[in-house]
């Protein structure tokens, strides 16, 4: 277990690891530059054929995870890794530098490459992925329990042989089994993981995925990272405001292109982005200011107070003194 949870560490700066070789657990706490938990991860080896990852973060940056590339010679070709994102966005780059990204809700099928590098996006992010090794001691006994058709086999036979994962929308069921998976994960019940694991396969092995399965369009490398930076430079000073125009033109790409990186990559409007992370650094500033509301409105880039308030309305419900007032009393009441 250390040596396979070490080998995802070494390149990540400012992470702690522990280890308890009889639970057969490793986990890795990430810090940021100041020293303050940003998001941890905790592997399971469950049985011989049953590893089991699950993942907490929240974290104003981007996280990164990168592995190295030893690690992938330890695991077995014929597999299924199922993961699952409750909350947040997380981004998955693959050993055939395919990138995928799945959010709140999703599940990923992937029985062909395997990952060397997450990116969890800034916010909160809560998921949990899981392999199952095909012909393993663990399979076979879990077949006992199923008495039906090995559901892992036949997910790596619909699945195999791609080049992208298959994303699914997870409907009502698999949502709570997911969630008691993660509940279960918590408690370090280690048999409960394991049946809901393969009552979660079942479902999705006899589901018409051909005809759920997300279409998501797949983005290069240089396409992302057009996307952050554009991002990044939103975010650098929101008393600035920036055309899609302007800043495609910095990419030399199209307005459309840019729009479209930048929605693929987030799941927001270019737009609509903008308006969240204003109003979001809005209300931190009521909170925890004593800044004058229009000299808040300048910050986020808001010339007329009026606008700013109508925005802010409309996105929290409450004009932005009311909202000032009730955080005050809640941390009075705190």
């Amino acid at each position: 277990m250390k040596n396979f949870v070490m080998q995802y560490c070494n390149n990540i700066p400012n992470a702690v690891t522990e280890f308890d070789e009889k639970k057969h657990t490793g986990t890795i706490r990430f810090l940021n530059n100041n020293g303050d938990l940003t998001g941890t991860v905790i592997f399971y080896i469950i049985d011989s054929g049953l590893a089991f990852d699950r993942y907490s973060f929240s974290s104003e940056e981007d996280v990164v995870i990168t592995s190295d590339a030893e690690i992938f010679s330890h695991i077995p070709l014929e597999r299924v890794k199922i993961s699952y994102c409750n909350k947040g966005r997380c981004e998955a780059t693959l050993t055939n530098n395919h990138q995928y990204y799945i959010s709140g809700g999703e599940i990923s099928i992937n029985c062909e490459h395997p990952t060397k590098a997450m990116r969890i996006f800034g916010g909160d992010f809560e998921g949990f992925q899981f392999y199952v090794f095909l012909n393993s001691k663990w399979l076979n006994k879990m077949k006992d329990y199923s008495d039906s058709e090995s559901a892992p086999e036949k997910i790596y036979n619909i699945f195999t042989n791609r080049s992208e994962p298959r994303i699914i929308k997870t409907d009502k069921k698999m949502t709570e089994i997911a969630r008691e998976i993660m509940s279960y994960a918590s408690e370090s019940k280690f048999n409960m993981i394991s049946i809901k694991a393969m009552e979660l396969m079942i479902l999705i092995a006899n589901d018409d995925n051909e005809a759920v399965g997300l279409e998501r369009k797949y983005y290069t490398n240089t396409q992302m990272e057009i996307a952050r930076q554009t991002r990044d430079i939103l975010c650098e000073d929101l008393s600035v405001r920036y055309s899609a125009k302007e800043l495609a033109q910095r990419f030399g790409i199209s307005e459309t292109s840019l729009k479209s990186y930048f929605r693929g990559y987030f799941g927001l409007g270019y737009h609509e982005y903008q308006n969240n992370i204003r109003m979001e650094k809005a209300a931190n500033l009521l909170e925890n200011t004593t800044l004058k509301v229009l000299e808040i409105s300048l910050k986020v880039g808001f010339r007329s107070q009026t606008k700013f308030g109508i925005c802010f309305k409309k996105y929290y419900g409450m004009n932005p003194l009311e909202y000032r007032r009730r955080a005050k009393l809640k941390n009075k009441n705190d």
